[in-house]
């Protein structure tokens, strides 16, 4: 019996060390696989970041360039223009039902450029518009049309978007609409005008609110 025992011991410590050399090596390929794979992760997850980093610099860029132009764009002092037509306007503004209204004046900041010339300083003719009778001749057939969008655009504002914090968007849609609707139009530029005015501001010189 004793030797029976004992037969069957060294019987099963051969079974282990048949199953360590079997499966041993495929452990092995599996560990060494975690570690490649948790290292490829790392280094992808670090240049994931590094990219990030270098598109987030390249969009401070852009935005700080796109800045500065705008800011040399407003350097151009405008040639203001306050036509009779539109020094005294009367309007009922949105939603009063007629019982409220506002009285105000604008003036047109202009500028102008003569498109013949390569370098800014010749370009920029605004301070001559004064005494370009030609030029001036050009706007006053249609400061009818410019008073018809003044008067359209305001008459469709409330009270409330006629308060001084939302003023200026007021002012930048009827700025844009002269330009697109009036100067567009009236200065071209083709073979016989190289002149081209646009309207560069819209200011109240007085608004009255009843």
């Amino acid at each position: 019996m004793a030797e029976e025992v004992e037969e069957v011991s060294e019987s099963g410590g051969g079974d282990g060390g048949g199953v360590l050399k079997k499966y041993g090596p495929l452990a092995f390929i599996v560990l060494i696989a975690q570690v490649v794979l948790a290292w490829g992760i790392i280094q992808f997850g670090g240049l994931s970041g590094q990219v990030a980093e270098e598109n987030n610099e390249e969009q401070l860029d852009t935005d700080y360039q796109v800045n500065v132009v705008q800011d040399e764009e407003d350097e151009a002092l405008p040639y203001y223009l306050g036509p009779p037509e539109l020094a005294k306007i009367a309007i009922n503004p949105a939603g009063t039902n007629a019982d409220r209204i506002a009285q105000f004046g604008i003036i047109l900041g202009l500028v102008a450029a003569n498109t013949e010339e390569d370098k800014p300083e010749d370009r920029n003719i605004t301070s001559q518009l004064g005494e370009k009778a030609e030029i001036m001749d050009k706007i006053t057939p249609y400061m009818s049309k410019v008073k018809a969008i003044v008067l359209e655009v305001l008459s469709s504002k409330t009270m409330d978007e006629l308060e001084p914090e939302l003023r200026p968007l007021v002012l930048e849609e009827i700025k844009d609409r002269i330009n697109q609707e009036v100067f567009r139009h009236v200065f071209k530029i083709t073979d016989n005008n190289k002149i081209e005015v646009k309207v560069q501001e819209v200011r109240f010189t007085d608004l009255i609110m009843m």
